[in-house]
């Protein structure tokens, strides 16, 4: 299934958010062949790319926006639990 607009801007009703009882989700997100990118925000999703900010763990920082197409999206990983790093990153579940 490829991903597109429809898969980002409902993400926070993904099925998997109201399965499992965790505070926020994270969001590993996989484009082109290797590059891998630990979402911290969804800034936009556009008709033809998704515009977010991601952090690197090693070095506990967020980094500017990246527009990627969708069509080099190649997985969405959900991770349970919360982002250690100066403030609370990743997807709040809404009751």
């Amino acid at each position: 299934m490829p991903f597109d607009r429809d898969h980002f801007e409902s993400i926070e009703r993904h099925r998997y958010l109201q399965v499992f009882p965790y505070g926020a989700v994270t969001i590993r997100l996989t484009a082109h062949q290797d590059d891998e990118y630990n979402v911290a925000r969804i800034l936009n999703c556009e008709k033809e790319a998704l515009t977010f900010t991601y952090y690197d763990k090693r070095r506990e920082i967020v980094w500017p926006p990246l527009t990627v197409p969708y069509k080099t999206i190649l997985s969405v990983e959900f991770n349970p639990g919360k982002a250690e790093i100066e403030r609370e990153l990743g997807f709040p579940i809404k009751p």
